[in-house]
């Protein structure tokens, strides 16, 4: 059993009746499972596992492997995600519009819902990942590089003074809100240690303002949906009824093709709420809402601006475009002499969000400009693991690694000389890049593998996981 408050069971009796109370509580009392999402892009197949059935590449293992141990992993194959969380993702795809231009994942680190959303998104659609508090942000930015769709911009920015600067500016916000955790006592012993019916109360009222201040940055009959991983109703229910009459949204009923893929209860009309264990997860709300009025043309952000971010120079962009596939549809921008690509069609709205929020990241960092080199560019981490990289066509070779020589490249170990030619090359396992080095003289290999993510852990001889190659899986 779960570490339960003592007041807890109480505490639920008084919010649903003690037989819906029981029912919850047993939930924590029954073995949580392990699931992950597969990368649409790097890993497309069907693997022999059972399915999270309402996420497409959701899948639960048999136990939790040590996911740092699979080069798979740290490629950006797939994210380690809770299952119930997985139902974000499929809200977007079955919600998502062709004429979508701004979303925005509101409360976004660590990034597992990030990447989801942002594999669902249309082409058209920028996705915005910010988060407040910026000692997270790195974490943030790591999932996003190794995701490697760069269709994501970066920031941190509190929300009331985002929606200042941007006003009726997205088409859907995903308020993933802070809480009170209750659908996690199963896995995080905080969680039911500062656990109490004042920190609820507290939770709530943070809740609202984030999404009162937040309100004005989405778009007349743009979308918001809301979640946490609480159970109780004065953060999910009530709040969203205090949503539809404050700010006037209206409330959207759980699509029923996605919502009968789940155990999840509808929540009285307002939302679907999971019950710890209920998807082998844990516990989990979400509602739909909809902001009313006619909805928002765009021509308020016409601003007639120059463009900020298209690198002007012909010699520039015959370098950056050695190293992506010839008919992407891809523009390019110069930061601070790093070159970066964003898909074509999220140009003129990256444009107008830089013109009025600060912004840390966008895009994908392709690398430092050196037009002097034989490549033209030092590449950066994020090129290695974006889904535009053009392994065949590069100035760089490619190294393909086995399972022991990637786990000592992504430890920052020696690696043996005169493996390949002299020159840069890309490390890759399984097909997927992992990173960057080069050979020297068929003797020494510079690893360029950014330090901050290398596996701090003795790497196990012996002992190793991968997802592709590991007899666990079948």
């Amino acid at each position: 059993m779960a570490n339960i408050p003592a007041a807890y069971p109480a505490f639920l009796a008084k919010q649903f009746g003690p037989s819906e109370a029981e029912q919850l509580i047993a939930g924590y009392a029954t073995e949580g499972k392990t699931s992950l999402r597969l990368h649409p892009n790097k890993l497309p197949g069907v693997l022999p596992l059972s399915p999270v059935l309402h996420s497409q590449g959701g899948y639960f293992l048999p136990k939790r492997p040590l996911f740092i141990l699979d080069p798979i992993w740290h490629a950006g194959g797939y994210y380690v995600q809770e299952a119930a969380s997985m139902i974000i993702g499929s809200l977007v795809r079955h919600l998502a519009h062709p004429s979508w231009e701004a979303a925005l994942d509101l409360c976004a680190a660590p990034g597992g819902k990030t990447t989801d959303i942002a594999s669902q998104l249309p082409a058209s659609c920028l996705l915005v990942a910010n988060e407040v508090i910026k000692t997270r942000h790195g974490r943030l930015l790591e999932n996003v590089q190794k995701w490697g769709l760069g269709n994501v911009a970066t920031t941190s920015v509190d929300a009331s003074i985002m929606a200042q600067r941007l006003d009726s500016f997205f088409d859907l916000i995903v308020v993933d809100a802070p809480c009170s955790g209750e659908g996690l006592f199963r896995k995080d012993a905080n969680a039911a240690a500062e656990w109490s019916e004042d920190h609820v109360v507290f939770c709530a009222d943070r809740q609202r303002r984030i999404v009162a201040d937040i309100w004005p940055a989405l778009k007349a009959g743009g979308l918001l949906i809301y979640s946490t991983c609480t159970l109780n109703k004065l953060e999910n229910e009530e709040n969203i009824a205090w949503m539809q009459q404050t700010l006037g949204a209206e409330i959207l009923p759980i699509p029923a093709e996605i919502a009968s893929l789940t155990h999840a209860k509808d929540a009285n009309g307002l939302g679907l709420r999971f019950a710890p264990g209920a998807e082998g997860g844990e516990g989990f709300f979400v509602s739909i809402l909809r902001k009313k009025g006619v909805q928002w043309d765009g021509k308020a952000w016409q601003s007639g601006k120059k463009s900020r971010i298209v690198l002007p120079h012909r010699k520039v962009l015959a370098e950056v475009e050695r190293w992506i596939e010839p008919k992407a549809n891809l523009t390019f921008f110069e930061h601070n002499e790093v070159a970066h690509l964003l898909p074509e069609p999220l140009r003129n709205i990256l444009n107008r969000l830089v013109d009025s929020c600060p912004i840390l990241y966008a895009g994908t960092a392709m690398g430092t400009l050196q037009p002097n080199s034989k490549e033209g560019m030092l590449p950066d981490a994020a090129l290695a693991t974006s889904i535009h990289l053009a392994k065949g066509r590069m100035p760089y070779q490619t190294w393909p690694m086995d399972s022991e020589t990637a786990l000592n490249y992504l430890h920052k170990d020696t690696l043996p000389g005169g493996t390949i030619p002299d020159g840069g090359f890309l490390a890759t396992y399984a097909g997927l890049g992992l990173g960057w080095g080069k050979m020297i003289a068929a003797r020494r290999v510079n690893n360029h593998y950014p330090a901050p993510r290398r596996i701090l852990m003795d790497v196990p001889q012996g002992d190793r996981w991968s997802l592709l190659a590991s007899e666990e899986i079948v």
